[in-house]
């Protein structure tokens, strides 16, 4: 399985997640001028407009479903259906990703509790398994 490549084509140098001690990590940056957080990160705040291309941060991979659909008709590689949605993230960014529910929860809906992973989203003509960052319905910590 290989990691889908980085959201942003204008800077293929920068990668929107990794994977540290097997937890998902997503990359943003934040404004030094004014604290803004971005994801994926930005050369520039769309806030004050200053220089932040250098100022890389991990954002909390946690957060709840804003709103979100089924996609029953997908480019090529994609099985269909699957669910794409706004994922409001605690640190205030909110970030569009594909939903994949767990043995507790097939669908997800606005309102769950969700944490980023790694998850396949497609599969290439020649048979590659895609991975990047999706998210799923936040374990309950007391079972």
């Amino acid at each position: 399985m290989r990691p889908a490549g980085p959201h942003d084509a204008r800077d293929s140098s920068r990668s929107t997640w990794t994977r540290r001690n097997g937890q998902v990590v997503l990359l943003g940056t934040q404004c030094p001028q004014c604290g803004n957080l971005a994801f994926p990160g930005r050369d520039f705040c769309d806030r004050c407009l200053t220089e932040m291309s250098n100022n890389s941060v991990e954002i909390r991979p946690t957060g709840v479903v804003y709103s979100c659909s089924s996609v029953h008709v997908a480019p090529a590689g994609f099985k269909v259906p699957y669910q794409i949605g706004y994922v409001d993230l605690s640190s205030g960014v909110r970030v569009l990703a594909q939903l994949q529910g767990g043995a507790s929860k097939a669908r997800l809906a606005p309102g769950d509790a969700v944490t980023a992973d790694a998850g396949q989203i497609r599969t290439e003509p020649d048979g590659t398994k895609v991975e990047s960052y999706v998210f799923r319905v936040m374990k309950d910590e007391s079972q």
